[in-house]
């Protein structure tokens, strides 16, 4: 269902009537920012992030929006009260200017819980619903995908399309092709 967050009045969004401030997210990842200081840089999605943040059964209430049933008819006569319906999300709304930091948050108390370098790292390099991690040359980049996706699994989210660079070989490939 499409749902219209940016509700307007003649001048100014409910934003701006609320007086609610733009939340802005921690830091992007050093990873997302430098990735030529690390050898090998991994990267995934976390599928269907914002979907997975439930919103508690207590706070539902504040989290209400109104359904009209027969929006044709509405602009032909009055609005009938009968044709209104009152739902609660159940879920974060994607696109509402809170939706990334409660993201964010949620994914660091998450990776908080585990006691590993490569979570660390991955908190480190979050960006909204990706996340980066560098890997040492020594380290397998398989294994640390493996590792990523249980530190995921454990809250019920699956990391998908991902993504691996290796530097050197890159770097080394845009030298040759450069020089011809």
């Amino acid at each position: 269902m499409p749902f219209d967050q940016l509700w307007r009045t003649r001048t100014e969004e409910i934003h701006q009537r609320s007086g609610q401030a733009r939340i802005s997210l921690h830091k992007r990842g050093k990873a997302h920012l430098q990735p030529q200081r690390h050898e090998i840089l991994g990267q995934a999605d976390i599928e269907k992030a914002f979907l997975q943040l439930g919103i508690r059964y207590v706070d539902r209430d504040a989290c209400r929006f109104i359904w009209l049933n027969n929006p044709e008819t509405a602009e032909l006569n009055p609005i009938d009260h009968s044709e209104l319906r009152i739902y609660r999300f159940c879920r974060v709304s994607f696109g509402l200017t809170v939706s990334p930091f409660l993201l964010n948050a949620t994914l660091r108390e998450h990776l908080a819980l585990f006691d590993s370098d490569l979570a660390r790292r991955i908190e480190e390099n979050l960006y909204v619903d990706n996340i980066m991690f560098d890997a040492k040359p020594t380290e397998k980049l398989q294994d640390l995908v493996t590792q990523a996706k249980t530190i995921f699994e454990a809250a019920g989210m699956k990391l998908r399309e991902f993504y691996g660079i290796y530097f050197q070989i890159f770097f080394n490939f845009l030298r040759v092709k450069n020089c011809n």
